[in-house]
């Protein structure tokens, strides 16, 4: 499943074919996320596409809709962890 860390953890996932690519496309674009002033925006999606390509992937309008259901969960959970920290840091100055 895609060359991620995380799949360690995931051995035993079982994945329909159109997550599964999704999945390989989102493990092998860790290098394409658009990076802002807090933080990272969103992956570049040119990115995607030729890591899918060089992975022998094809990227159909279903598989795209999964890899950018995966890119908007893992931003949130990085804004969730943010306000974490930030609040954590606000207790800690009081």
């Amino acid at each position: 499943m895609g060359d991620c860390a995380w799949n360690k953890k995931a051995a035993d996932v079982e994945l329909t074919p159109a997550a599964l690519d999704a999945w390989t496309i989102y493990c092998r674009s860790q290098s394409q996320w658009n990076i802002g002033m807090s933080g990272a925006t969103g992956l570049r999606y040119e990115g995607l596409e030729a890591g899918a390509r060089m992975a022998g992937v094809d990227v159909s309008p279903r598989v795209f809709g999964l890899v950018q259901l995966l890119e908007a969960k893992r931003l949130s959970i990085w804004a969730e962890e943010r306000a974490a920290a930030e609040e954590a840091a606000k207790r800690k100055s009081k």
